[in-house]
């Protein structure tokens, strides 16, 4: 009898060990199996041309994600961006739901995005020619037991954009606002944002928007997310901004240049059309539009100031070289005394004075002695201009026989008073040489103002943090 309980203990125990290993062969089946079964069931009778609306008045609500990954390209003349973005979107399409304890505690399951309905998301402002929404369905998507769909793709977007702010507007091109509702879940990401050589990223905000079009009349809704992006400005310094700046001390250190060495006006131009054939590479990469960039504001400020400097080179030149006429009593009295005065050059004017009074009294020393030996002179003006149409004569004293010695005397006298004319009309282009360079400091320092108002005007209009050299 204890034999036959043994056995049957023994036969009990093989018999649990049998089951467990049956139990044990069926845990071991293939979780992809699993996966298999669930996905021919949810996609058996599904239908991915009819959209997941719950209730007639409900649309489907759709959450938008955008991710900035990298900025690739902005061509500033044809003002559009390429950007590598990566898109998140996240809906919920009640067909698509099971029992996660059914099916081994399936929870999610990955599923290529053709086999479902897809919102029809697309850029409006798109500037790419060959752009094609169906590539985007290529991608897999997530489904979750409840039916909570995440599609993650990335995606090359080539939108419009403006010099500092570009764009992206994206919205269903099918459904309006009763078909589908299309939300943001926040500002753009830039976490994973890959660093560019020319643009640095300030942000990424978006905004949700509702606009009817008079084609439909039902509102549709759109999505903003503006890329605030900012140039580095190093590069730009270097190639545009000092170039510039050395042209401009140039142009100063022109009006150092000695008026007679003639080089002031082949300076003045040389540094213009340099600026110009810089200005012509410059204009090659900016947009043809009416909002003019503040590199162009200060290039065409640059070349005003330059034009100013011709122009005063000019002015300056024909005083420089003014024939022997004497000096107008206005020019005399606000350059040669007023101005003198303002630019501390008095004292050559005083010079010049003192020299002039110094040949009227050799004049009238001369005149004096003539009368003193019986000749009387045909005075002329003093510092008048010297004429040889209008030559100096001598008349004697009435009742005077002349006689060589009275020949002698005049012979003597007009040589002294050639000498004399000489001497003025070099006292005279003295005055309009020294007019010159009264004048001349006077444009010098007009157009070192201007330069600085210049500087300091496209200074305060740039966005703070531009001049920044990074």
């Amino acid at each position: 009898m204890i034999l036959c309980r043994s056995e049957v203990s023994l036969l009990i125990s093989m018999l649990l060990l049998y089951l467990i290993s049956i139990l044990n062969s069926s845990e071991a089946v293939p979780s992809s199996q699993i996966v298999q079964q669930l996905e021919h069931r949810l996609l058996n009778s599904y239908d991915k041309s009819v959209i997941p609306k719950r209730t007639v008045e409900e649309g489907v609500g759709v959450t938008l994600d955008l991710a900035l990954n990298q900025i690739i390209d902005v061509n500033k003349r044809a003002q559009t961006m390429t950007a590598v973005i990566w898109v998140r979107q996240y809906w919920n399409d009640h067909r698509l739901r099971w029992n996660s304890s059914k099916y081994d505690d399936v929870k999610f399951i990955v599923t290529q995005a053709s086999y479902l309905w897809l919102p029809d998301i697309t850029l409006y402002n798109n500037a790419k020619d060959d752009y094609n929404i169906d590539k985007e369905s290529y991608h897999s998507l997530t489904i979750s037991s409840d039916g909570n769909i995440s599609r993650y793709f990335p995606t090359i977007y080539k939108s419009s954009c403006k010099l500092d702010v570009c764009t992206l507007k994206l919205g269903s091109w099918s459904y309006n606002i009763i078909e589908m509702n299309l939300f943001t879940a926040g500002n753009g990401d830039i976490s994973s944002f890959i660093g560019n050589g020319e643009w640095t990223l300030q942000g990424m905000p978006s905004q949700r928007h509702e606009t009817t079009f008079r084609c439909c009349p039902h509102p549709y809704v759109f999505l903003t997310y503006d890329i605030h992006i900012k140039r580095r400005s190093l590069y730009y310094v270097l190639n545009c901004f000092m170039p510039c700046l050395i042209m401009m001390a140039l142009t100063i250190l022109s009006f150092y240049l000695p008026s007679e060495t003639g080089e002031r006006m082949g300076v003045g131009i040389t540094v213009l059309l340099s600026l110009s054939i810089i200005q012509l590479i410059l204009s090659d990469s900016l947009p043809p539009t009416s909002e003019v960039p503040l590199i162009v504001v200060y290039y065409g400020l640059t070349m005003l100031n330059i034009f100013m400097s011709l122009v005063f080179s000019c002015i300056v030149l024909t005083l420089y070289h003014h024939s022997a006429h004497p000096l107008p009593r206005w020019l005399r009295t606000v350059v040669c005394k007023w101005g003198a005065t303002m630019m501390r050059m008095q004292q050559e004017w005083i010079k010049i004075e003192e020299k002039r009074k110094q040949l009227e009294r050799k004049e009238k020393s001369s005149s004096d002695d003539m009368v003193a030996k019986g000749a009387v002179v045909n005075w002329m003006p003093p510092m008048s201009l010297p004429s040889h149409a209008h030559a100096p004569t001598t008349e004697l004293i009435n009742g005077q026989i002349p006689d060589e010695h009275s020949s002698e005397t005049e012979n003597d006298y007009l040589l002294s008073k050639k000498y004399h004319e000489e001497e003025k009309a070099e006292i005279l282009r003295e005055e309009w040489r020294f007019a010159s360079r009264v004048i001349n400091k006077f444009f010098m320092w007009i157009v070192i103002l201007a330069i600085m108002s210049n500087a300091f005007y496209v200074i305060l209009k740039a966005p703070r943090g531009n001049f920044i050299l990074n």
